[in-house]
């Protein structure tokens, strides 16, 4: 068994490498925009040999296992060499190199085929997909000790795909309805089964909120017990509000009491204050009135003695002098 495919016209300036060990083909391509690989790989096969939708999941799980944001973009179904094979797309966000892979499986005479595409960046992808698809369209498989043949014959080329279309053509038309229908049923499946994570998120989230909406019914029939207390609250706080503020009246009048008792008390000091100072002059005002008795006296007696006038008019003066000194001392 052997695997006959177009490389030379198609991947001729690609970067070559052959492992013979494995059975793989390895091409490379280098530019400023992006990398580009494309592998040719052949493994034997358990007996009996497994389905294809099984090698393609082998495959993901293996990658998932060593990437963790590898992401499925879809599953389909196609043709290699006139044969069943599985496609399966997926990409790769690690944040160190981001891709984005085509695989896609066959399965021939107890031999698995595996090609794989790949594109670095994921934006680079459909560069050489165009091309990936020519080398794909033109594999066939052979008896053959060899286990690949690069063909160079063009009008062998030419055969094989007039035969493939042929053949395609053919499976088309014995497609049964029922099938295409199942097929597309499984593909939808396929599709739910990606989403089903965020649809358990979902039915978790649906349930949470059926259990706040059971709360809030029993609730609902709290309600109006709830506004009465509420009401009540409500009174209370207005009643603590008026005492509040008929506290903070209190006090301020308190205040202003205090204030003009301090106010009586400072004025009553300062009069006590005078008074003590006045008592200690009272003996100097006695004396200084015993004096006015006695001038008073004199101004008598020279009023009686006319011839004595300048005399008497000297004591007035001193009088008066006297008067205004107490008069002083008084205030």
């Amino acid at each position: 068994m052997s695997l006959i495919i177009d490389i030379l016209d198609n991947l001729g300036n690609w970067n070559r490498e052959e492992i013979d060990s494995t059975r793989t083909l390895a091409f490379n391509k280098k530019e400023l925009n992006g990398v580009w690989s494309f592998y040719i790989q052949i493994e034997d096969s358990p007996d009996p040999p497994p389905d294809l939708d099984d090698i393609a999941q082998r495959f993901v799980n293996d990658f998932k296992s060593k990437r963790s944001n590898l992401k499925v973009e879809s599953y389909s179904d196609r043709l290699i060499g006139n044969k069943a094979a599985k496609t399966v797309l997926w990409f790769d966000n690690d944040g160190k190199q981001d891709e984005k892979v085509m695989q896609v499986f066959a399965i021939y005479q107890m031999r698995i085929f595996i090609f794989t595409y790949i594109a670095v960046p994921p934006e680079a992808y459909s560069v050489y997909l165009p091309l990936i698809q020519k080398v794909l369209s033109s594999v066939t498989f052979a008896d053959r000790e060899d286990w690949y043949i690069e063909r160079r014959n063009p009008r062998e080329d030419e055969e094989r795909r007039t035969w493939q279309m042929m053949e395609s053509q053919q499976a088309a038309r014995i497609k049964h309805p029922e099938i295409v229908k199942m097929e597309q049923q499984l593909d939808q499946l396929r599709q739910q089964e990606q989403q089903l994570p965020e649809v358990i998120k979902i039915e978790q989230q649906v349930l949470q909120l059926s259990q706040q909406l059971d709360q809030l019914r029993q609730q609902e029939q709290q309600l109006p017990e709830v506004i009465k207390i509420e009401q009540l609250i409500d009174q209370r706080w207005k009643q603590i509000e008026q005492l509040r503020f008929f506290q903070a009246r209190q006090l301020l009048l308190q205040g202003i009491i205090q204030d003009e008792k301090k106010g009586q008390e400072e004025m009553l000091q300062q009069q006590i204050d005078q008074l003590r100072q006045q008592e200690q002059q009272l003996p100097e005002v006695i004396k200084i009135e015993q004096q006015v008795l006695q001038l008073s006296q004199q101004l008598d007696q020279l009023r009686q003695q006319e011839q004595q006038l300048p005399e008497v008019i000297k004591i007035e003066q001193q009088i008066a002098q006297l008067r205004q000194q107490i008069n002083s001392l008084s205030a």
